[in-house]
């Protein structure tokens, strides 16, 4: 679960989607996923990307959890992962992932044609 601060359940309805200490959430043009990771150090994390999935290591040094553990999750392939920037605060990793270019909608400009018949 979430840490006390960024709690699933206070903020239920502010997650798209939530299991296992992971929840995923869709702002604009961007996934935001939030990853509870209590009692690690930014120095005891790893985050990778691999084609569409996203790899986290961590290192618990304190507490009663001790040790090593790895979670990794896909991505849908709309969002591109080279644009993938993470945050730690209060035990919960934030990592946001914008959409790509290509699968935006792009508005498509209409112009008036005036017609004109000539025999």
């Amino acid at each position: 679960m979430l840490s006390t601060r960024h709690s699933l359940l206070n903020n239920f309805f502010d997650y798209d989607y939530a299991t296992d200490g992971v929840a995923y959430q869709k702002k604009d043009d961007k996934l935001v996923v939030f990853v509870d990771v209590p009692g690690v150090k930014k120095e005891d994390l790893i985050v990778e990307s691999i084609n569409n999935t996203i790899r986290i290591e961590t290192d618990r040094k304190l507490g009663i959890s001790q040790g090593k553990s790895t979670k990794a999750f896909s991505i849908n392939n709309r969002y591109d992962l080279s644009s993938l920037e993470g945050a730690l605060e209060d035990g919960v990793l934030r990592l946001t992932i914008k959409e790509k270019e290509s699968v935006k909608p792009k508005q498509i400009p209409i112009r008036a044609i005036t017609w004109s018949w000539q025999v």
